[in-house]
């Protein structure tokens, strides 16, 4: 420890000098500390923000319930094709097509008549094979998914399903 006062201020003045001079071990201790008080909480709050973001596209409402992409498949390609149809129904009057509050349900309706067929190429089975008495099976678990454009979409598998297609699963 120095002895005198003026000892005292040379040794402080030395220490902030090396701190302030480039290129010095103690300048870049003090800027590496600098950055990692930076680095840190920012690294935080984007993974934060991230995971947050992620958490809000996984669950979406349908916003279009004019139609229902029914998959007859877990598959999607890079261009929104599916194996399956789309399925709309008609207002009490046949003009157009009416609101859908129950996806699952219509999609359900196509599968017991036959209409989806997992074993096809295009996930639908040809017309003489469809079975207007409601009797083929369907699938256990259907989970409701929605589509890019904001159609709901249907599809064989548990709720993970629609994840696995990069499909927000419905609320």
């Amino acid at each position: 420890m120095p002895a005198t006062q003026q000892e005292r201020r040379a040794a402080i003045r030395e220490a902030l000098v090396s701190v302030a001079e480039k290129n010095t071990s103690a300048n870049r201790r003090m800027r590496n500390a600098r950055r990692a008080w930076i680095l840190i909480p920012a690294a935080a709050t984007a993974v934060a923000l991230t995971a947050g973001a992620l958490v809000f596209a996984q669950y979406a409402n349908v916003t279009d319930r004019s139609s229902v992409a029914c998959f007859a498949r877990p598959e999607l390609n890079p261009f929104g094709g599916f194996p399956g149809t789309p399925a709309a129904v008609a207002d009490e009057n046949g003009n157009g097509p009416a609101s859908i509050d129950d996806a699952r349900a219509l999609c359900a309706d196509l599968w017991a008549q036959n209409i989806l067929d997992a074993g096809t190429p295009s996930g639908t089975a040809s017309k003489d094979a469809y079975d207007r008495s409601f009797s083929h099976p369907v699938p256990p678990h259907l989970a409701v998914c929605m589509m890019g454009d904001g159609t709901a979409a249907v599809v064989p598998g548990d709720d993970t399903v629609c994840a696995k297609l990069g499909l927000a699963v419905k609320r």
